[in-house]
């Protein structure tokens, strides 16, 4: 949709995520670097988009003037919201000598369905289906954003704790009942994925070997044993 609309610069628009060839996504990565990274000046942030998945989250260090997010659980918010405003600049975007920030005030767009608003299941599927699959434990997306919209706004690190506790801590039995079954089924999951990755433990002491099994049976060649966990995949290099 970007590409055809007629305001923006293509060529100043950048697609980032995991999924490139590794050669591919290194060359990408060191071009956001040059683009949003701390060196970055004026002339050539100007203009300049990254539509990215999580892969901008973690490890780049990144200095973006506005961002905007589909609805993700409150910690990975707050790692996104880190790579906003990351260096003190001067209005047009050039580091400043004086070490002060001169552009406005941080807005991080949040995009999201109104969590007063929640009439059935599907709250968060209509609007982004996408997130709802990736992050499949709804309640906590929608006690994450209700806190948001309470609070107004952030400040970190000063509020990190209570949003963290706001979604993870023990208050958290006023999740709407039409959410509740959802959550409930991927804390189910998680559960039975530590229990998995509990039970392909490898006993230290006894080597690397089929022995080394934490679980009675021991390794066989028949075990798979995936160090990822999530459906199989196959590569495929055309």
């Amino acid at each position: 949709q970007l590409n055809n609309d007629g305001e923006i610069d293509t060529n100043k628009l950048d697609l980032f995520h995991s999924r490139f060839a590794l050669m591919d996504r290194q060359v990408i990565e060191q071009r956001v670097l040059s683009k949003f990274g701390k060196q970055s000046n004026s002339q050539i942030r100007n203009g300049q988009i990254l539509i990215a998945t999580q892969v901008v989250e973690q490890s780049l260090d990144l200095d973006f003037d506005i961002m905007i997010s589909d609805l993700a659980p409150i910690d990975l918010l707050i790692q996104r919201v880190g790579r906003q405003q990351r260096h003190c600049r001067t209005l047009a975007g050039d580091i400043s000598t004086d070490k002060l920030e001169h552009r406005e005030p941080p807005v991080f767009y949040i995009l999201s369905p109104d969590p007063n608003q929640v009439e059935d299941k599907n709250w968060l599927v209509k609007l982004i289906p996408g997130t709802a699959y990736v992050y499949p434990n709804i309640g906590q997306l929608w006690l994450g954003i209700r806190k948001l919209e309470q609070q107004g706004g952030f400040s970190m690190p000063e509020d990190a704790r209570a949003l963290i506790e706001a979604v993870y801590g023990e208050q958290t039995d006023d999740i709407p009942a039409a959410l509740e079954q959802a959550s409930l089924e991927a804390e189910a999951e998680q559960k039975a994925q530590r229990n998995m990755g509990k039970f392909n433990l490898l006993r230290l002491s006894m080597g690397y070997s089929y022995k080394s099994a934490a679980h009675n049976g021991g390794w066989t060649e028949d075990v798979n044993l995936p160090t990822r966990l999530g459906d199989e995949t196959s590569e495929i290099a055309l």
